[in-house]
């Protein structure tokens, strides 16, 4: 049963016909540590649909004129992250000393948990903002989608074991040639037609209740089923609604209310000319946008397509259609080389609010 007549929840995309152009729910890449849904694409027959980058290799512009570059290569890792901080301009050996000791906190972390973000972390090593910008937010913001602010201590440290010691292959990226629907949603749709099992679209499951005799009775808008078993996949705040009364006491209900959501903002522009030359590019020192996208693929008429990822944006919900283009197109200014010359080319901008995920 699926509440919608779409399919697939969040994770969908639509056809605009004014733009000639698949729009997808959000923009999404994934990583090679994502081995549980990789195997899940090759069960549906639509892993070809993605792009293998080997290892991580992502480019931030923090201006026009200042980059700096995630690139994970198959050497020692830690020896490899201190060659990194020798190849960073403007650091001086004794910031570039206070970087190394750092690296202890990996192996001995507990005392660290004292600390709820990754900044106040930094903060104890008095870790200049500009090599947090070049260092450690690309870092994270590639990993976590996360700012240093926000990120935990946690995940901050886990990013750096994984990407300097872990295995490479989990640092591995793979971009979508299509959509989120021609990627997701409906190979999972014919491969589950193929199962002989029956899709109901456009009817929501208003509750669950356990009987007696161990089976489930499912309640719709106009009628009660019966199942031996009963698989629900749906936003964890919405659960008590929906699962047995009886249920909610239970540990990992409890739990469950503590999931926090973030809000992401994803804009969409058409362009005349090119704006970039790589898939995505992360923009560093914005105030709203995070990563640049090309999406020309999905495009079906001559001209650029882009989307932009605002990540965390529950400070920009309440800011109107006009406020947000403002802004993004001032940090798009600020950051990529020659976009000035290309303002005047917009063919159309169209601002979508996801709901939370």
């Amino acid at each position: 049963y699926e509440k919608t007549l779409h399919g697939g929840g969040k994770t969908f995309s639509w056809w605009d016909r004014q733009n000639q152009s698949v729009l997808d729910n959000g923009q999404h890449i994934l990583m090679g540590c994502y081995h549980t849904t990789f195997e899940l694409l090759k069960e549906i027959g639509s892993f070809s649909l993605l792009d293998m980058s080997k290892r991580l290799q992502l480019q931030f512009y923090r201006s026009p004129s200042v980059k700096s570059q995630i690139h994970v290569q198959d050497k020692d890792g830690l020896l490899y992250f201190f060659k990194t901080l020798k190849n960073i301009r403007g650091l001086n050996i004794r910031e570039m000393l206070r970087l190394c000791w750092m690296t202890k906190d990996i192996f001995f972390p507990k005392h660290l948990y004292r600390f709820w973000s990754l900044e106040e972390w930094l903060d104890v090593y008095h870790v200049p903002y500009w090599v947090r910008q070049i260092l450690w937010q690309p870092l994270i913001l590639s990993a976590t989608n996360e700012l240093l602010s926000t990120a935990s201590i946690r995940d901050g440290l886990n990013v750096f074991r994984n990407v300097f010691l872990g295995p490479k292959r989990n640092c591995d990226i793979l971009f979508p040639k299509k959509s989120l629907t021609q990627l997701l949603v409906q190979p999972c749709f014919d491969y589950l037609s193929q199962s002989s099992v029956q899709l109901c679209l456009g009817q929501e499951v208003h509750k669950i209740r356990q009987m007696l005799n161990g089976q489930y009775e499912i309640v719709l808008k106009n009628k009660t089923e019966l199942f031996d078993m009963v698989i629900c996949t749906m936003p964890a705040h919405e659960l008590h609604n929906i699962l047995p009364d009886s249920w909610q006491s239970l540990e990992i209900f409890q739990n469950i209310k503590k999931i926090k959501y973030t809000s992401i903002i994803t804009a969409y522009l058409w362009t005349s000319q090119k704006l970039i030359e790589q898939p995505y590019l992360g923009l560093l020192d914005t105030q709203l946008s995070q990563f640049i996208f090309d999406r020309t693929d999905n495009l079906a008429k001559k001209g650029f397509f882009y989307s932009i990822v605002i990540s965390g944006s529950d400070m920009f919900l309440t800011w109107s259609s006009d406020q947000l283009k403002d802004q993004i197109i001032r940090d798009l200014k600020n950051t990529i080389p020659d976009f000035s010359s290309y303002f005047g080319l917009f063919k159309q901008f169209l601002e979508l609010r996801p709901k939370q995920t």
